[in-house]
Parts: structure tokens; C-alpha cells; sequence
């Protein structure tokens, strides 16, 4: 009954070309869900066999239907790396088929994010060249989210996908666009066994690359799985280098700072709302109920009325 997550002895570390020492703990404050690192490992053109396997995974694609061929569209150069603090960092490639695929790490519950996600996506559809004014050249668009925050509260599945869809007639309208989300705070296996599927393999993967120091380390289900081992070897060589940790860091830290004033400027607004309702002479457990508020916040608030 093996644990999923590595356990050491002691604190791991990783040496760069400048014998800079990194601890375990550093490591852990990082992951492959960083966005940065994360286009840096899978937006690369002499790697996209690592991109091929995750979206594989993905998409649940087997045998002939899998995708080996896959050309990135938007390659992070280093100037674009030092640019990229408050960027969106996705990742556009196009496979063999000329369909395209964009994929996009989110960590911080963003207000409206379903809407903002369609808009991409129809971006896609509507940036392409049409070909002799033939709306028939159009290719395939796929939208791709992995999300540490719940998106879908009327599911406990970790995948969701959707396509343009007449409900009443049971019909699709059209396989050109299409969208996944992967609300990975859903994803709760605990044991290694338990890991069946290649989307499990890879979910677990990107959480907790960055705790194994060596690739000889990841579990044979993990190094087994189709561009995982790739991955890894990408994620240790960027890790290993100074400045490209930094720059990890200082995205690390940015957004973790966006988070902090958007949930300090969402405490604001209920304790504007939770003053309103209390004039009014409306309960205490109504107010938390409405506001969400903690107690120490609902003290604060009866206090001062």
C-alpha cells in the first residue's frame, strides 16, 4: 500500500549550474501548477512529446487517435520570460491534423472564469484565416483549464467537457470547438494503486514533480506513463537554473500577493454588506450565513453598531 507522495528522510535539494542549493521546502513552494514553469516545460518545441502525452491523457486518446505530431505556437523566449509577471501564460500548440489546443493553468479563483474561458475559446474559432472566404477551412479549436478552485459544484468528477449542444434533439452542432476543465481540489486518491487511469497519473504528477530529486525516484506507474519522464527531466533542468528559479519565485510570490488583495478586497465588500444588514436589525446567524463571515469579523461589525 504505497503513499502517493515521496516521504525523505531529510530536506531534499537541488544544485544549479552556479552551486545554488535549494531546499525540499523551496521545492514544494513550486510545482509544475505554476503557470511560468509550467509553459516552460510544456511550451517548448524540442519537448512537445512531453505536451503530447498529457493531453493525451487528457483527452482520453488511445491507439491511432493519439496525438504525436505538435507544433507550439507561442514559444516562451527568455525576453518574454521577464515580461511575463502579470501575463497570461498558456500554452498554444497545433497537432498534425492542424487542430489547435489551448492550455491554461489557473490557481486563483478568478471571478467569472467560465464566461472568460469562452471567450477565449471563440477567440480561437474567429483568429483563424479563412481560406478563400470557405468557412470550411475552419480546424478544430480545444480549450483546456486546469483549476485549483471548484468551478462545478454539481459534480464530484474532476474532468468536465463541453461542446455546443442542442439538449432536445440530442444533437451536436458542431465538433470545432470544444472545452475541458480539471478542477484538480477535486482530486483526492491517496494511494498509489489507486492511480488507474493516465489523466490520474499525470494530475499527480504535476503536484508533486518538484518533490522528487531524481528521476530514478518516480514510482514505475509514473516514469512508464507517456511523456512523463520527459517532463520531469524538463522541470529538473529548469529548477537547476538560477535565473530561471528566480523568475519561478518572483511569480510565485506575485501571484500569490493578487490572491491575498482579492480575498482582503472580498472581505471588504461582505463587511459592507454584513453592516447594511445588520442595520437593518437582521440576525447575527443570518449575517454570517449571507456574508460568510468568521466570527472574529461578525465581532467587529456588532461591535461597532
Amino acid at each position: 500500500m504505497g503513499k502517493l507522495r515521496p516521504h525523505h528522510t531529510g530536506p531534499r535539494r537541488w544544485t544549479n549550474d552556479r552551486d545554488r542549493q535549494y531546499t525540499g521546502q523551496e521545492m514544494q513552494d513550486i510545482t509544475l501548477l505554476n503557470d511560468l514553469l509550467f509553459r516552460i516545460v510544456f511550451g517548448n518545441q524540442k519537448r512537445t512529446a512531453a505536451l503530447a502525452g498529457l493531453l493525451n491523457a487528457i483527452l482520453g486518446r488511445e491507439g491511432d487517435s493519439r496525438i504525436r505530431q505538435l507544433e507550439i505556437q507561442n514559444p516562451l523566449r527568455e525576453k518574454d520570460r521577464l515580461e511575463q509577471k502579470s501575463s497570461i501564460l498558456d500554452v498554444k500548440a497545433r497537432d498534425g491534423q492542424g487542430h489547435f489546443y489551448n492550455i491554461e493553468v489557473q490557481l486563483a479563483t478568478q471571478a467569472h472564469y467560465r464566461e472568460r474561458t469562452v471567450y477565449y475559446g471563440a477567440g480561437m474559432v474567429s483568429q483563424q484565416a479563412i481560406v478563400g472566404k470557405n468557412y470550411s477551412s475552419l480546424t478544430r479549436c480545444l480549450h483546456i483549464s486546469l483549476v485549483d478552485f471548484p468551478l462545478f459544484s454539481e459534480h464530484e468528477d474532476v474532468q468536465s467537457r463541453f461542446v455546443l449542444f442542442d439538449p432536445k434533439h440530442n444533437l451536436q452542432l458542431t465538433e470545432l470547438i470544444e472545452f475541458h476543465y480539471l478542477e484538480l481540489s477535486k482530486f483526492k486518491l491517496q494511494r498509489l494503486e489507486d492511480l488507474s487511469t493516465p489523466l490520474q497519473r499525470w494530475i499527480f504528477f504535476l503536484r508533486y514533480a518538484t518533490e522528487y530529486h531524481e528521476v530514478s525516484e518516480l514510482p514505475i506507474q509514473l516514469r512508464q506513463e507517456e511523456g512523463i519522464t520527459m517532463a520531469y527531466e524538463a522541470t529538473h533542468e529548469a529548477l537547476c537554473d538560477k535565473e530561471i528559479f528566480y523568475e519561478l519565485e518572483a511569480r510565485r510570490k506575485f501571484l500569490l500577493d493578487q490572491a491575498t488583495n482579492l480575498h482582503a478586497a472580498k472581505v471588504e465588500t461582505q463587511k459592507s454588506i454584513a453592516s447594511r444588514m445588520r442595520q437593518e436589525g437582521l440576525s447575527r446567524e443570518l449575517i454570517a450565513t449571507v456574508t460568510e463571515l468568521g466570527p472574529a469579523e461578525l465581532d467587529e461589525i456588532f461591535l461597532d453598531s
